[in-house]
């Protein structure tokens, strides 16, 4: 995976959600849209797998989601690549994805798994 130069973001409103059942969430809530972060990426998915972060926001407690940064592992085919997931918050994330169980390293932190954060 490679870093910020091959993709772009857009922050969109999509339709409302139709995976509510119908009255169990007021009904301005269940018919608005939703805020939306598209990411578009270059190049051929099985090269460079794709991913989807998702943060709940609202008017009043807007998105902290300050950047995204991909990490990958050249020597380790198997390791499908890594984000790092900077908040406005002084909070960072790191996970770690892989499609075999294996070690892998970012930044001092070891990991030793397929999936974890």
């Amino acid at each position: 995976m490679q870093g910020n130069e091959n993709r772009e973001i857009f922050k969109v409103k999509s339709p409302s959600s139709e995976a509510f059942r119908h009255g169990m969430i007021p009904k301005n809530i269940e018919e608005a849209p939703l805020l939306t972060t598209v990411v578009r990426q270059y190049g051929e998915a099985w090269n460079r797998p794709f991913v989807a972060i998702y943060e709940p926001s609202t008017t009043s407690e807007p998105s902290t989601i300050k950047q995204v940064d991909t990490f990958g592992s050249p020597s380790n085919k198997s390791f499908v690549g890594g984000l790092k997931i900077e908040s406005l918050q002084d909070r960072t994330d790191i996970v770690f994805s892989s499609d075999v169980i294996g070690k892998y390293a970012f930044q001092n932190i070891n990991f030793n798994g397929t999936l974890g954060w």
